[in-house]
């Protein structure tokens, strides 16, 4: 690309430059410390409460339970282990602009409240039912109707 007489070289082929455009390093300083990187779960923890509010977080920690329960093993350790992974890289980054980088966190934990809304209107009854139904619990039917009912009642409480 001409800048004005020379040219800028925005990638060489080498592989030290590689590198560096895959860790990013092309376009930040490198890597935060371990105490900034500490520091910078406040900032992560406020970002996660900002983007998806107390209902989100409650969904995403009913999906997991959902995945937990299903014995959905495969699904959680893929999703779980990038997202730790990813989540972990987010706080040793050292770019200015960060929120990009939490889009495909955001994009997992959507597959988790989609795992949570479905354990909701299921009723969080995910075998076959048995035969007879048992006069000590409720009927599936009538779960169900109370996960329903609380899936609608999170879209009515204010998010704020």
């Amino acid at each position: 690309q001409r800048l004005g007489d020379g040219v800028l070289t925005l990638y060489t082929n080498t592989w030290p430059a590689f590198v560096d455009f895959v860790t990013g390093r092309s376009i930040s300083v490198g890597f935060h410390g371990a105490a900034t990187a500490l520091d910078g779960v406040s900032t992560m923890l406020l970002l996660w409460l900002r983007h998806f509010e107390w209902t989100g977080l409650l969904l995403i920690g009913i999906g997991l339970f959902v995945l937990v329960r299903m014995r959905n093993w495969p699904v959680l350790a893929m999703t779980g282990v990038y997202f730790v992974l990813l989540q972990i890289f987010n706080l040793f980054y050292a770019i200015g602009d960060i929120f990009v980088y939490y889009i495909p966190l955001y994009l997992v934990a959507c597959i988790w409240i989609g795992y949570g809304g479905a354990g909701i209107a299921m009723g969080f009854r995910f075998d076959t039912p048995p035969a007879t139904e048992s006069a000590a619990g409720p009927s599936s039917e009538g779960r169900r109707q109370w996960g329903v009912a609380l899936l609608a009642l999170l879209f009515f409480f204010p998010a704020q």
